[in-house]
């Protein structure tokens, strides 16, 4: 009877990085962490999300922000547990993907091959859906703007020039004498567009070219600022919204396999009764 070879060093740092016990662990201190920075830096969290005209990356890099510097170093943190979550997953799929190939080849019973693929799916989603957040983050912008007739709204991180066409209003039922905004006629020039008007309305977005823009309502009360095409008062004044998400595709996609991976993995985990 021969003996098994005993493992390289390289081998059981392979193992060990492609354990579930490492994927367990690794969610548990994400959560962790997330929770523990939103309890203990929760003012900070909120200024996080009022960069409007700096991306992530720029942003946590520019030590001079001092809103940053309570926070920099719990995202660091967390930028590094992600990071070895992607390692982790990384070796399973290569594992996995291993496994399969030799299942296939050497005739193995079928429900061995599809519980195996039904994992090699949802490890590939999780990295898939990872792809898609770190883009975003490094590429991905969010900005807002107040509209006005005539205003010319323009960006360092967007290749176009938004300007305010028209505003049209209606009344306000809840506050006497007020109007809200329901619709905004907006030119769009430069980049992937080519002076083409758009017409915004509440939870109706427009999208092209990766780019969306929306127009949101302000909370009631939160600030009033005068309707030059009406001379009543605004008393809930529209936000537009300009976003690009450029990792939402891949988000999309690593949702679609992450199912049909669970699913595999249900119907053939067990073994048929003899």
């Amino acid at each position: 009877m021969s003996k098994r070879k005993p493992e390289t060093t390289f081998q059981r740092v392979w193992r060990a990085l492609g354990s579930l016990r490492l994927f367990v662990i690794l969610a548990v201190l994400i959560s962790g962490w997330c929770v523990a920075l939103l309890l203990i830096y929760p003012r900070e969290i909120v200024q996080v999300d009022a960069m409007n005209e700096r991306l992530l990356l720029n942003w946590f890099l520019d030590t001079s922000d001092p809103a940053g510097h309570a926070v920099r170093g719990w995202l660091a943190g967390l930028i590094a547990l992600f990071s070895v979550l992607a390692l982790n997953l990384i070796v399973c799929v290569i594992d996995d993907i291993g496994i399969l190939a030799r299942l296939v080849s050497k005739r193995a019973p079928a429900r061995l091959a599809m519980a195996r693929l039904g994992i090699l799916l949802m490890h590939a989603a999780y990295i898939i859906i990872i792809t898609g957040h770190v883009l975003s983050a490094v590429s991905g912008t969010r900005e807002h703007f107040t509209p006005a007739k005539g205003h010319a709204w323009s960006s360092s991180s967007a290749p176009f020039t938004a300007r305010v066409l028209k505003i049209k209003t209606m009344p306000d039922k809840k506050k006497p004498g007020g109007v809200i905004a329901n619709m905004a006629v907006i030119e769009l020039d430069g980049g992937p567009f080519d002076k083409r008007k758009i017409k915004l309305k509440p939870k109706n977005s427009y999208r092209f070219h990766g780019w969306q823009l929306s127009l949101n309502m302000a909370k009631r009360g939160e600030k009033n600022c005068p309707d030059p095409a009406a001379g009543r008062v605004l008393c809930n004044p529209p936000i537009i919204t300009v976003m690009r998400n450029p990792g939402l595709q891949f988000i999309f996609i690593g949702t679609l396999l992450f199912f049909p991976g669970i699913i595999l993995r249900m119907i053939f985990r067990t073994a048929p009764s003899a």
